[in-house]
């Protein structure tokens, strides 16, 4: 018998459904779980089966860490570390002679370079530190939110809007979301008289 978990079900939940359908029908049920391929028997505990999961997953996570495409990927990801840690630190560098220059279209450029950047898990902020630095300079957490659409028809309510966004995330502990990049061209659309 075969046992197709729901997609988004965790994994202990898909091994009590299995067995228990191995216990009600006295055979085995067949089932895959993130490309694992699982026997639940009439016998077993769901924990067992968990366990087993894990355990072919490490084997198959290992085997490929070990295998020349998952070192060359590994080394790929080194580089790639460095490449984010090196744009971001420099972004961070240019942020202050930004703020102080008042260039609301700089700040945009910048904002969508450096979320590019900074949405990755290598790459360490001082949220709170950077959060500030944006409250230094003028701007308020969620600026505009709760406005009609129109409000946002001009680049410096848009720009607010956008730096209000970045500084509620960075009070939450996280880079700007990648929405920001879709945001800073909607700025960027907008008739710079406006």
């Amino acid at each position: 018998m075969t046992y197709k978990p729901s997609a988004g079900t965790e994994i202990s939940h898909a091994c009590r459904e299995a067995v228990d359908m191995a216990k009600r029908s006295g055979v085995n049920v067949r089932f895959k779980f993130n490309d694992v391929e699982l026997t639940a028997t009439p016998d077993l505990q769901p924990d067992e089966v968990v366990a087993e999961w894990r355990r072919e997953s490490n084997r198959i996570s290992e085997e490929y860490r070990n295998s020349p495409a998952g070192r060359a990927a590994a080394a790929a990801r080194t580089a790639e570390i460095a490449r984010l840690k090196t744009q971001s630190e420099s972004l961070l560098m240019a942020l202050s002679s930004i703020l102080l220059s008042g260039s609301t279209d700089e700040l945009m450029s910048w904002l969508k370079s450096f979320a590019l950047v900074a949405d990755d898990v290598s790459v360490n902020l001082d949220t709170a530190a950077l959060a500030a630095k944006f409250e230094a300079a003028g701007f308020k957490e969620n600026e505009g939110v709760g406005q009609n659409p129109e409000w946002f028809n001009t680049r410096p309510r848009m720009a607010g809007y956008i730096v209000g966004q970045v500084i509620n995330c960075l009070k939450r502990g996280m880079p700007p979301h990648p929405v920001t990049v879709s945001f800073v061209e909607k700025y960027q659309a907008l008739s710079p008289v406006s």
